[in-house]
């Protein structure tokens, strides 16, 4: 959500909600790249590119996401790339 230094939202008509905005970058990404066979969803025979965060998207409030959601894990092509120490000490 975009503020002003005040607290006062920009735009507030042209904001997406998560579940937009996730589909925008993952599935519809992809698709205008010509990709969808490839890239973003999670299938079988599909790249296995994806991030694992601490909170769900989807039901964390955005204004919190920054404060609060952190990356857990960053998978490429089905290989782990990226684990968080937090997420190491709790698998």
């Amino acid at each position: 959500m975009r503020k002003t230094e005040e607290g006062r939202v920009l735009a507030p008509e042209q904001r997406l909600d998560p579940e937009q905005a996730l589909t925008m970058f993952t599935k519809e990404a992809a698709y205008s790249l010509i990709e969808e066979n490839d890239l973003g969803t999670i299938g079988e025979g599909k790249q296995a590119d994806m991030v694992i965060l601490s909170e769900d998207p989807l039901s964390t409030p955005p204004e919190t996401w920054e404060k609060q959601m952190r990356v857990e894990m960053i998978i490429v092509g089905g290989e782990i790339v990226y684990t968080s120490n937090q997420f190491k000490a709790v698998n």
